[in-house]
């Protein structure tokens, strides 16, 4: 798909050329940033961009997978291909999302009936989809085939990086918040670089290089902790206090233990 509502793209690609040549994850440098990770940390092939851009998607899914990480999947189908599917349907994903065009996305009658192609391919594989669409739906086709599987959802603004018709600029959160990720759904770029989350498009939060240093030493960077201070301390920028999807307030007492637990059940649910 092109010209997505949803993923603020040219904000992306521009401030990442001020950083880098390298725009394609090639497998060798996605390796060696993995093999300093440990298995208990999943693996998604998702975050700012259609991961199967990259031709060696495929190869990356299944290195991972060898290497005991849980793999979640978020496409538009786009560059997915049947050889593909036929390769990673023996694998128990976390999750395999796939988003849905809208009618704002326009295509020519051969990507369309591609993109028709592929998703009846992967209605039978072994690889059970969840279909998501950020607005109205491009085809009559693709409702015929998907029926009511189909999660309808509204598009937000990437905590601010993006405009989306009829949504406001999100508005400073203010007192102390918390991320419901934890500020560990941490992005891998193809230079090696790692940015704090997939709502940064604008690289605010470049937390280090797997290249050069250690998942630990991330873990323990200036830039993340400065990011933690500013949870707590509104003198600190940071973009979680724009974000409409994972920060909340922070809460206190008998509440927040409430909350901790309704989060537990969730994730509970979410692995089964």
């Amino acid at each position: 798909m092109v010209n997505c509502i949803y993923c603020p793209q040219s904000k992306l690609i521009r401030e990442y050329r001020k950083r880098s040549e390298t725009t394609l994850m090639r497998p060798d440098v996605f390796s060696a940033c993995i093999e300093k990770l440990p298995p208990a940390i999943d693996m998604h092939f998702s975050g700012m961009c259609e991961p199967w851009v990259n031709p060696k998607c495929a190869d990356m899914i299944l290195y991972a997978h060898e290497r005991g990480h849980r793999i979640l999947v978020s496409t538009t189908l786009t560059g997915l291909t049947v050889a593909d599917i036929e390769r990673i349907e023996s694998i128990d994903f976390k999750h395999f999302n796939v988003h849905l065009p809208h009618r704002a996305q326009t295509a020519d009658n051969a990507s369309v009936e591609r993109h028709i192609m592929i998703l009846e391919r992967l209605q039978n594989s072994s690889i059970t989809p969840n279909y998501r669409c950020h607005g109205a739906f491009v085809s009559s086709e693709i409702l015929s085939i998907l029926g009511d599987k189909i999660h309808l959802s509204k598009p937000h603004t990437r905590a601010g990086n993006k405009n989306v018709e009829k949504n406001s600029p999100p508005a400073r959160i203010q007192g102390p918040i918390s991320c419901r990720r934890d500020l560990r759904q941490n992005v891998l770029l193809p230079n090696g670089d790692v940015v704090l989350c997939c709502m940064d498009y604008g690289l605010q939060h470049v937390l280090g290089n797997l290249l050069t240093c250690d998942y630990s030493n991330l873990l323990q960077s200036k830039e993340l902790s400065r990011v933690r201070k500013g949870l707590t301390d509104e003198s600190e920028e940071i973009l979680c206090r724009y974000c409409e999807v994972h920060a909340q307030k922070k809460q206190q007492g008998i509440t927040r233990v409430v909350s901790k637990l309704k989060t537990a059940m969730r994730n509970l649910q979410h692995h089964r």
